[in-house]
């Protein structure tokens, strides 16, 4: 049975490097196969984790978890039938929301575990996400197993505590 991880978080968190990371230390498996929703047509995050040797995917039509739901799920279908990956490792957009990934998720008519559901949370900019963009942003916290604070060299210990308190007080 196939293992899926989602790895979420707003643009520019660290959702690649934190991939990139975890791949080196072996968390995903021998052979992982990622799968990118980039948002646009340039697939940067894909060319990189390409280029590292790992297999990838990309989406770059949409967002998986609004437009292409249908279509994600026949086309995971049929790479997990195709590819038989130990691991699925999937990095939805920065600008989408993962309850409707995980929703999407349970739509497969092919054994999987749903193993880790991850979000990325830029610390520099969580009052600015909060602010501007805050039903994305608090569904993506929401909707996680874990939260991982990036960014955080040059914030003081208040401000990290302000951002675990509004994490803890909104996703318990």
């Amino acid at each position: 049975m196939v293992k899926i991880s989602l790895v979420s978080g707003f643009l520019g968190a660290g959702k690649t490097t934190f991939i990139k990371k975890m791949l080196g230390e072996g968390f995903f498996g021998k052979t992982p196969l990622l799968v990118e929703n980039d948002y646009g047509s340039l697939g940067i995050d894909s060319q990189v984790m390409a280029a590292s040797g790992v297999r990838v995917k990309e989406m770059t039509a949409g967002c998986i978890c609004c437009s292409l739901v249908g279509n994600f799920v026949i086309e995971l279908e049929e790479l997990i039938r195709k590819q038989q990956p130990e691991h699925i490792i999937i990095e939805p957009s920065g600008v989408g929301k993962l309850s409707e990934v995980r929703a999407a998720l349970r739509e497969l008519g092919v054994p999987y575990e749903e193993y880790l559901a991850v979000t990325i949370v830029d610390a520099g900019r969580f009052d600015q996400n909060d602010q501007y963009v805050r039903e994305y942003f608090w569904d993506q916290i929401q909707s996680a197993d874990a939260v991982i604070l990036s960014k955080t060299a040059g914030l003081s210990g208040q401000e990290l505590l302000h951002i675990c308190s509004a994490i803890r007080k909104n996703a318990p």
